[in-house]
């Protein structure tokens, strides 16, 4: 019996080295890597060899392992992050930063952007350079970044400029036409006349005022142009686009009642013209200088009670009601709070001028009291007549303004008061 379990253990043997040889020949077929690691098994079908491991293959294609992985729920071949970790990972985010290159405002703050995405509306908005237009965002190889351009690294993106050339129309603040002529770099034009200008440098500009009216100040009344000084009838001008200006001017009046004729200046606000002065006409029994002294009525015009302010306007003037001041105070700025740019940049006490924004020169002329003797305020307050009479015949209205607020307030008092007059028409 011993000699029959020979035979069987030769046989064993056999099948083994048959299994080793099928082995090795099925991994030469397969291609398997000779690091393929001894008694590593695979299947070649759905695995592949990498460094002695078994890799399960992704979508059917083999990869690195060490720098891809598998995204299994879209069986693609995905780059693994820094950390090794498969997406979805964090995107990189370029940073972006803007060099205005001299515009407004000088500094913008840099924005992110993950890599592959736009700025949309995290671009900034476009900055101003008087005298100039703006072209948009460029980077150093003159390419144009917009908020649709794909971002890919680390960016300074500078402004680039076009020197403007632009429109300048110019017009007086009259209803009559011209008042004069404009002269813009040495050259004359009229009311209106298009004047074409380089943007960006000062050019020389003057208005030529007609005899009858003063120059008071330049307004820029529509697009973005600077003054050297507006109030300088010869002066400089820069735009940073077309431009509209005004020429504001006071016209005047000569009054020719009484012993001396009084000239008083004037000024168009909205659809009324006023005199831009305190009446200075005298009237016996109803009309003062302040404190009886005739230099006050040189400066701040006489004071009248109601009924000698009711008739002391010259020919084709007029008291102005409560309508006519409610006008006035819309055409300023619409609300009570208008007082300062109402009154003269200087005469107010205690730092309380104002800004003469429209040639009012309003003044602190003061009030003289219901019995005629007593006078006071003047430096302080200003106090003028409407035409307008309270409900009861002994009062009417008037406004005044103060040097400690920016207000012109509707008060009615009685009519024996002396106050200010102011004409319009």
């Amino acid at each position: 019996m011993a000699n029959l379990k020979k035979p069987r253990f030769y046989l064993n043997r056999l099948y083994k080295y048959l299994f080793c040889i099928t082995a090795l020949f099925f991994c030469v077929c397969v291609n398997t890597p000779d690091n393929c690691g001894v008694g590593e098994r695979y299947d070649p079908q759905t695995q592949f060899c990498h460094n002695g491991k078994a890799i399960d293959k992704c979508g059917g294609d083999t990869f690195d392992p060490f720098t891809h992985g598998c995204d299994v729920d879209n069986d693609e071949i995905v780059k693994r992050c820094e950390n090794g970790i498969l997406p979805p990972c964090k995107p990189r985010e370029f940073t972006i930063t803007f060099d205005t290159d001299g515009g407004i405002p000088e500094e913008i703050s840099p924005v992110t952007v993950d890599s592959g995405k736009t700025m949309g509306e995290k671009i900034p908005a476009d900055p101003k350079k008087t005298g100039y237009t703006f072209d948009g965002w460029f980077d150093d190889d003159d390419e144009h970044y917009e908020s649709s351009t794909v971002i890919a690294q680390d960016l300074t993106l500078k402004a680039k400029w076009t020197l403007g050339i632009y429109t300048l129309t110019v017009k007086y603040n009259l209803s009559n036409g011209n008042a004069g002529t404009i002269i813009v770099d040495g050259q004359s034009y009229l009311q209106d006349e298009p004047i074409t200008v380089t943007g960006g440098a000062a050019i020389d500009i003057s208005a030529i005022v007609a005899t009858s009216y003063t120059f008071r100040k330049w307004t820029v009344t529509d697009g973005e142009a600077v003054f050297g000084d507006v109030n300088n009838s010869s002066t400089t001008i820069i735009l940073a686009s077309d431009a509209a200006v005004t020429v504001n001017l006071y016209g005047s009046i000569t009054d020719t009642r009484g012993d001396e004729s009084q000239t008083y200046r004037t000024v168009k606000i909205g659809n009324l013209t006023w005199m831009a002065e305190n009446l200075n006409y005298a009237i016996d029994g109803g009309s003062w200088c302040y404190a009886d002294d005739n230099d006050n009525c040189d400066i701040y015009g006489r004071l009248y009670n109601w009924e000698a302010a009711a008739d002391a306007c010259p020919a084709g003037w007029r008291l102005p009601d409560n309508d006519d001041w409610d006008n006035l105070v819309l055409e300023v700025g619409g609300s009570n709070a208008v007082g300062e740019k109402l009154k003269s940049t200087s005469g107010w006490n205690n730092a309380g001028d104002g800004t003469d924004e429209f040639g009012f020169f309003a003044l602190p002329g003061g009030y003289n009291n219901i019995s005629g003797s007593l006078f006071d305020d003047v430096g302080s307050y200003g106090y003028w007549w409407s035409a307008t009479e309270y409900e009861t015949g002994g009062n009417a209205y008037y406004r005044y303004m103060s040097y400690n607020n920016e207000h012109i307030l509707q008060v009615y008092i009685n009519k024996n008061f002396g106050y200010s007059v102011r004409c319009v028409k």
